[in-house]
């Protein structure tokens, strides 16, 4: 191992050091080494220690546990915080009542083999050897005879293990203690197993002793660098920057006494590892470069030593190297290396750790090498040819994991090489890489790389790149962005030879109009989306190109279902269905199957709806090797949810709502994300679990806002307005929906806004200002009206009715009840036309004798068609007042039945409310059953 072996010799029963050619000279040469230097040579344990209270708990319990003995291993690189760990085990209250004066730390750094290991054990023990006298059998003698339990801390035992020209000898001697009855062993060491041919206990886990979890990393600097306040946002990059090693956050935070943390963050930009050092920096607990070079030294000396010849590649990595076995040989340019026995070495020297057979190397470490062994041209060169057939031979829909598992790499590799080549190969690997919408924003900073450079293909390759950054942009919601990169293109389009490239061109310029109408679509103005996508149709049939006639029709379709035409919307999607079939564009197919199964589900045809959802859900998951596969499939799961709580299957539709959710993260769709937690949260709050819906609301709101989604945070404030209004906090519920009409307004969302009116309006109702209410209503449905939005005119006829009802105005409440009824029906509504008939039956009830025929009839009728969309708390409420009716008719055996009926149709779907109704009216029945005659 170490050639730079050093030399030591007994003189008068102390033990002589020669620290030649050793990196951290702890004494002078040729020094004694007594009991006094061995203690000088003890760090005390660290005052600020976070983060490792679980390790020390998981310590203590096998070193005070039934057994008698444990031989614990605290494994990992320089710097992990290895020492003090087991300083800290050393001192808890548990191993002291255990092992108490008995308890002996050895700085094993000062050894040099076993007999100076013994010497060193000896001193430590308090135990001297007058001359003549054999260190071992002293030791030997000390350790048997011992009646009571014993605590060896052997810290850095790395030295006499890799330094000993006879390591069998040190082995011999740690596993002689190891057997000793009453002796436990904490053992420090820089490898990535303990010492020898004994199991010993990895406190940390098979990859070694980890890095600090961010939080126990925040409180670590704060507290060392007497901090008051930090920018979180900034400490928190810079603490994942070093991957919050602890002895870079101990280098860090002693710097950040003097200097501020932008300073600290250009530095690290600019000089990376050559910042963590404090003072003269001469040894390893003051820079972490020494710290890496001790391990290094041991690498040098070692017989494999050409395992530093692949130090270049694997500290270029930041994801490391997944799946190594299979990998690194295909990053490697020299064939010559023994790439296994390599890899042993260099984890045995911790430098490098393995996790899920993944080769990981912690930041500070990767920065250092890479001074110390830069990446040359010819490791980029085969990183880039590996990586560029990576993403060729993956696609989005199967391989998203894969991918991920190297995005960091990929991404680093592509900058350079886009940086310094114009290779047409790097290109494709780029355009590969953004077809994965999870990484978008790390795309459009390589997209501007590439889009910097001079291509030789005129305008060809800068126009499809300007394409796919539109894409992502516009996938991201920037559409002001997206639109600029749109009139870009248009602008090099009128640069180029006409004549030369006249079909290009006109498809291309079609392609403007296409993504130009998307846009606008996106953000609601339909009519200026209608004349574009008509306008992009025309060029794509001049041109032939059938794909983009068919996109056009789906988009038209599209517009005609957000606008509530229905029959314009289905004949435009079965009309592109049929195209994508014809030009044999699956995802076309399953996007139009999705797009009719919405519409049955906005007409409340949710069986039809099932189908066509499930079926388009089918055809996405089965899409291998086109984009957007899985969020369509997360679409459709996230639909079929809605589904499931319009029918008031809560459970189902959670679960749903939960399994979409993942798969949008999956993909990297935070918007869908969030979507689904407004939606779970909208669960809630039917449920009236408003504590948890405001919690889910709030959350969706945070995360909309992240993702600069205004309109979805401005539904979430809406939606706990509403939340408020139920829980009778009316002047809350006022404050929220007045902010939420302004964010509304604020991005240019009118029919948010009007609903957000026709909410306020109902709050009044239910506050019993039935003007104030009116006068919102009557404005609300004017909007709505204004705008084509049928539904929502009908909603608002609806309160308006009930409001009459409510005053006892029973012909102007049915009225206005029939109006409703019909305007639902009209755009398919059918869960808001049976609601008006429910009403009209509840009407009716209130006329006493003359009235019950109608209203069972009407109530009847409404229960009917509950039943046929699935909505099973309107089915509940048409039998409980059914019921109530009986109990009236004084036919109480029917009423029983009913109201029992009603109470565990409410208790199934969970609304305690109506239940608890049912059991007031089933006690009203028996008392007016027995005060009958």
């Amino acid at each position: 191992m170490f050639h730079q072996a050093h030399h030591f010799s007994i003189h008068g029963g102390q033990f002589i050091l020669d620290p030649a050619g050793s990196l951290e000279p702890h004494f002078n040469q040729n020094a004694i080494i007594t009991y006094e230097k061995i203690k000088l040579a003890t760090q005390a344990a660290p005052t600020v220690f976070t983060g490792r209270e679980g390790l020390i708990a998981e310590a203590v319990q096998e070193l005070t546990g039934e057994n008698k003995q444990a031989h614990l291993a605290i494994l990992g690189v320089g710097g992990i915080g290895k020492t003090a760990l087991a300083l800290h085990i050393m001192k808890h209250k548990a191993v002291i009542d255990k092992f108490k004066d008995e308890r002996y730390f050895v700085p094993c750094e000062i050894c040099s083999g076993a007999s100076s290991l013994i010497q060193v054990i000896l001193q430590a023990l308090g135990l001297s050897v007058t001359e003549g006298h054999d260190p071992y059998k002293t030791l030997q003698k000390c350790l048997e005879l011992s009646q009571d339990p014993m605590l060896l801390v052997l810290d850095n035992f790395e030295t006499p293990w890799n330094t000993s020209g006879d390591q069998m000898a040190v082995q011999n001697l740690i596993e002689w203690i190891w057997d000793q009855e009453l002796v436990s062993i904490v053992l420090t060491m820089r490898a990535a197993d303990g010492p020898g041919f004994r199991k010993w206990y990895k406190l940390g886990g098979c990859s070694g002793l980890p890095t600090l979890d961010l939080e126990p990393a925040r409180q670590a600097f704060m507290l060392i660098s007497n901090s008051q306040s930090e920018n979180v946002a900034k400490l928190d990059w810079l603490l994942k920057e070093v991957d919050c090693m602890p002895l870079a956050i101990l280098l860090i935070a002693q710097l950040k006494k003097q200097l501020s943390l932008d300073v600290l963050m250009r530095k690290w930009k600019e000089q990376k590892t050559r910042m963590l050092k404090i003072g003269a920096a001469s040894s390893r607990h003051s820079s972490v470069s020494i710290s890496i070079d001790i391990s290094l030294q041991m690498l040098v000396g070692s017989p494999n030593r050409e395992c530093i010849n692949i130090l270049p590649i694997l500290s270029f990595l930041p994801n490391g190297v997944p799946q190594w076995q299979e990998t690194l040989a295909q990053l490697v340019v020299e064939s010559d290396i023994d790439l296994e026995v390599s890899v042993i070495s260099l984890l045995a020297s911790a430098l490098i750790y393995q996790e899920n057979d993944c080769l990981r190397m912690l930041s500070p470490i990767r920065e250092d090498l890479q001074i110390k062994y830069p990446t040359q041209e010819g490791h980029l060169s085969q990183m880039g040819r590996y990586y560029v057939k990576l993403l060729r031979d993956h696609s989005p829909g199967q391989d998203q994991d894969v991918i991920e598992a190297h995005s960091g790499n990929i991404t680093k590799i592509l900058e350079i090489l886009l940086k310094n080549s114009i290779e047409r190969e790097y290109l494709d690997g780029l355009c590969d890489f953004a077809q994965y919408s999870k990484f978008s924003p790390i795309n459009l900073q390589l997209i501007d790389v590439a889009l910097a450079q001079t291509w030789n293909q005129g305008y060809e390759e800068e126009i499809m790149l300007r394409f796919v950054k539109e894409d992502r942009l516009f996938w991201m919601g920037y559409y002001q962005r997206a639109i600029t990169e749109i009139e870009t293109i248009q602008l090099k389009l009128k640069d180029m030879n006409i004549d030369e490239q006249k079909e290009i061109i006109e498809n291309n310029n079609a392609k403007c109009l296409q993504y130009l109408g998307n846009i606008w679509r996106m953000q609601n103005e339909y009519l200026e989306a209608k004349l574009l996508f008509t306008e992009a149709l025309t060029q794509f049939e001049k041109v032939g190109n059938q794909l983009g006639v068919a996109q056009c029709i789906q988009s038209l379709g599209d517009i005609w279902r957000m606008q509530h035409k229905y029959s314009e919307a289905k004949l435009l999607l079965a009309e592109a269905k049929t195209k994508f079939d014809w030009v044999g564009n699956q995802l076309g197919v399953a996007q139009c199957t999705q797009s009719l199964g919405d519409i049955c589900r906005m007409q409340s045809e949710y069986s039809e709806a099932k189908l066509l959802l499930t079926d388009a859900k089918i055809q996405f998951e089965k899409i291998s090797n086109q984009f957007g596969n899985q969020l369509g499939a997360a679409q459709c799961i996230q639909n079929l949810g809605d589904i499931c709580r319009m029918q008031d299957e809560y459970p189902e539709a959670k679960l749903l709502l939960m399994e979409a959710k993942t798969q949008f993260e999956k993909v990297g769709n935070k918007l869908g994300a969030s979507q689904c937690i407004q939606h779970l949260g909208d669960i809630c709050s039917i449920q009236g679990e408003y504590s948890e819906a405001k919690l889910l609301l709030t959350g969706a709101k945070t995360q909309f806002e992240k993702v600069g989604n205004q309109l979805g945070a401005a539904q979430c404030i809406k939606s706990l307005g509403s939340i408020y209004g139920m829980q009778n906090e009316y002047s809350e519920a006022k404050l929220l929906l007045t902010e939420a009409t302004y964010q509304f307004n604020k991005v240019g969302n009118q029919l948010g806004a009007f609903q957000c009116i026709q909410s306020l309006g109902d709050i009044c109702r239910m506050q019993g200002e039935y003007s104030e209410a009116k006068i919102l209503l009557t404005e609300a449905k004017t909007q709505f009206e204004k705008v084509g939005d049928q539904p929502g005119a009908a909603q608002c006829i609806q309160s308006l009715g009930d409001i009459c009802r409510i005053k006892n105005e029973y012909s102007e409440a049915k009225l206005l009840l029939m109006e409703a009824k019909t305007q639902f029906e009209k755009v398919g509504d059918q869960l808001g036309a049976a609601q008006c008939i429910q009403n009209l039956g509840n009407i009716s009830s209130c006329r006493k004798q003359d009235g019950f025929p109608e209203a069972k009839s009407l109530l009847i009728e409404a229960k009917t068609q509950f039943e046929k969309i699935g909505n099973q708390h309107g089915t509940a409420q048409c039998i409980q007042s059914l019921g109530n009716i009986c109990r009236m008719e004084d036919k109480y055996s029917e009423a029983k039945s009913l109201l029992t009926k009603a109470k565990t149709q409410f208790e199934k779907i969970g609304d305690q409310l109506g239940a608890a109704q049912c059991i007031q009216s089933l006690h009203g029945t028996f008392r007016k059953q027995l005060s009958d005659p």
